[in-house]
């Protein structure tokens, strides 16, 4: 009767140590499995607050060209502009030329530089329109000075929330390396994570070479 009992309290001490022991693996396993999940959620927050660094400065620098392009565009279309008024003026001086009456016996007399100068003004009014036509156009320097002048303000737009999903990452990393809201943090990483494909979905629009 005695041995009995003993062997059977021997077998629920054994028991229960065992349950205690498999608790205590599977709780320190669970533990180790979360941390190494918010080690990785930080490290990828801190890489991603590098790519968004990086990605405002290479949207800087690409606003800062597409600027310089638009300078270019002006200057040209400036250019252009002025030839085209000479070219109105040579002409209208070159037909003034030709019907006053006071050169009549002139015009008479040497037909063939009368010939050379209708020549030089079809020559002119032509280039003379085909300028204000070129600039004016989809193609022309007026529509390229719009259109850089658009990227530059999307690509400024970009920069600052490049910017500002920096900081967002940054501050996820900073809250679950102290420990507190792990949960938030991690759906607040992947709404920053959406946030970053459909800025860099954007990005890729404007220039490939990020």
């Amino acid at each position: 009767m005695d041995s009995s009992y003993s062997s059977s309290t021997t077998t629920t001490t054994t028991t229960t140590t065992t349950n205690i022991t498999t608790n205590t693996i599977t709780s320190g396993g669970s533990s180790s499995c979360r941390n190494n999940d918010v080690g990785s959620i930080i490290a990828l927050c801190n890489a991603r607050a590098v790519d968004a660094q990086l990605l405002h400065n290479s949207s800087e620098s690409t606003a800062a060209a597409r600027l310089r392009r638009s300078y270019f565009h002006i200057r040209t279309a400036r250019v252009c502009t002025a030839i085209a008024i000479v070219s109105a003026a040579a002409v209208a001086l070159l037909a003034s030329w030709q019907y006053r009456r006071i050169y009549r016996v002139w015009r008479l007399r040497y037909p063939s530089r009368v010939l050379g100068q209708q020549r030089l003004m079809c020559t002119l009014a032509i280039g003379s329109g085909s300028l204000l036509l070129w600039l004016f156009s989809p193609f022309g320097s007026t529509a390229r000075c719009e259109l850089c002048w658009r990227d530059v303000r999307r690509l400024d737009e970009i920069a600052m929330q490049a910017l500002v999903l920096r900081q967002r990452y940054e501050e996820i990393a900073a809250e679950m390396s102290v420990g507190t809201e792990r949960t938030a943090g991690g759906k607040k990483y992947e709404e920053c994570e959406e946030m970053w494909e459909a800025l860099m979905r954007h990005r890729l629009v404007l220039d490939d070479n990020v």
